[in-house]
């Protein structure tokens, strides 16, 4: 999609940059090999939070490497990050829940079953969902719908209701602006979901290094909490009083990074309306414009005065990135991303 998705050029060169980056690296052939056996959504999005903290600590640390070993466990670390003082890094995506998953599969095939009515029936059917939806009751209510758009005898416009919405009906005539769907709105614990994912990773990584977890919230944390409508004080005391209950006992953990990832955000090339950082003693929040259209917001959670010194260094990175790809295009002696894609630098 590189020349119609205006996020994927950036995501793509910073990818072979990264790879490039550590081809040489002798422990990143672990992760290289995994790859070559087939590659998952779960493979994939791991690689690329590996390759993202490698680089967040290319300027600060001495040394970084891959899958290390974790002392007197069985188990392996992601990275080991030696700066000020060695510690590991436990990387994981946060995917969206079951439930979530349904409810987008049920609309899609809902609205094609509505698009299949309007095209037998010749009728404009604008479909609004206000709950969560049974299936036996989509059954019910399509029929309902189907047999109201069929009825030529019946006077249109006209309204089918249901425990899982409304769909208002009328004829199809020249000029219409067409009909319209609206899913129902999503809300998610996303708190519950991610410190039971916390403490899954602290699990996994108790040893006697110090360890930072790196997570990435695809599930809807980022947009479908009360988290959007929250002040970044806020939004940080409630991060950092959630991490250290869900943690609470798991010396070893240094701290918490959580992220949107890198996102979409069509209409966003302004960085000074986009970019924001606060730095408080419970953590620090970023939110940078990456490349145009592209945006990440970042928390970065410290557990203990140990960890500040990290806490600044993950922030400084993480504040850093929209600078990243043209550093590393740069280094192999290629133009910054704007003259590649011909716009002015």
């Amino acid at each position: 999609m590189l020349g119609q998705h205006v996020a994927a050029l950036p995501a793509f060169l910073s990818l072979a940059l990264r790879l490039g980056s550590v081809a040489t690296e002798p422990t990143f052939e672990d992760v290289l090999r995994h790859l070559k056996r087939g590659v998952d959504t779960s493979t994939w999005r791991h690689m690329l939070l590996q390759l993202e903290v490698d680089r967040a600590w290319q300027a600060t640390s001495e040394a970084v490497t891959f899958e290390p070993h974790i002392a007197d466990a069985p188990t392996r670390a992601d990275l080991r990050i030696r700066a000020s003082r060695t510690f590991l890094v436990e990387t994981t995506s946060l995917s969206r829940s079951r439930a979530d998953r349904r409810w987008e599969r049920l609309e899609h095939e809902l609205w094609l079953r509505i698009q299949g009515i309007q095209a037998t029936t010749g009728t404009l059917i604008d479909v609004e969902m206000t709950a969560d939806m049974d299936v036996e009751v989509i059954e019910a209510w399509l029929v309902e719908i189907e047999r109201a758009a069929g009825d030529t005898a019946r006077d249109l416009p006209a309204i089918v209701p249901s425990a899982v919405g409304q769909a208002s009906i009328r004829r199809d005539r020249a000029g219409d602006s067409g009909s319209t769907f609206h899913g129902g709105l999503r809300t998610t614990d996303g708190w519950f979901r991610l410190a039971r994912t916390l403490v899954e990773k602290a699990r996994q990584s108790k040893g006697e290094e110090p360890v930072w977890l790196r997570v990435d919230a695809l599930d809807g944390f980022f947009q479908l909490t009360e988290w959007p409508s929250m002040s970044w004080p806020d939004r940080l005391t409630r991060l950092s009083d959630a991490t250290s209950y869900a943690l609470k006992g798991a010396d070893h953990l240094a701290g918490l990074v959580l992220s949107s990832s890198k996102g979409v955000a069509l209409g966003e090339t302004n960085a000074a309306q986009v970019d924001n950082r606060f730095d408080a003693a419970n953590g620090t929040g970023v939110r940078r414009l990456v490349a145009p259209h592209v945006a990440r917001e970042t928390a970065i959670i410290p557990l203990g005065p140990a960890a500040t010194e990290e806490q600044n260094a993950w922030a400084d990175a993480y504040s850093a990135e929209p600078a990243w790809l043209d550093e590393d295009l740069g280094l192999v002696g290629l133009p910054p991303l704007a003259e590649i894609v011909g716009a002015p630098s």
